[in-house]
């Protein structure tokens, strides 16, 4: 399995009027199988997948807490708090389509 680690990735100036603001060039991405991607919160941020996605398990950690694994349907979104810690990988043979986005306080 590759991992790809993504660190700081609260990288942008961009101000839109809804909800979520995408971050930089993470407005959309594709996780193939037998890969995983690991994310670092610094600040409130949501992760989702998109309904035409397959479906990802996730492992969410927040400091010394033990390790949560979660199963995210295509469709389907994950708030994670600042200062967690998300491994996502696709839980079957096919692809994720998912975005990382900042969320509004």
């Amino acid at each position: 399995m590759t991992a790809t680690h993504v660190l700081d990735s609260q990288q942008s100036s961009h101000q839109p009027s809804h909800s979520t603001e995408r971050v930089g060039f993470f407005q959309m991405n594709t996780l193939r199988v037998g890969n995983a991607v690991s994310l670092h919160s610094r600040e409130a941020m949501r992760l989702s997948l998109l309904a035409s996605s397959g479906n990802a398990w996730i492992t969410q950690t927040s400091g010394s807490a033990q390790a949560e694994d979660l199963f995210l349907g295509a469709g389907q979104t994950l708030d994670v708090a600042p200062g967690q810690h998300v491994v996502l990988e696709p839980a079957a043979q096919q692809a994720v389509r998912y975005q990382w986005e900042r969320r509004k306080a």
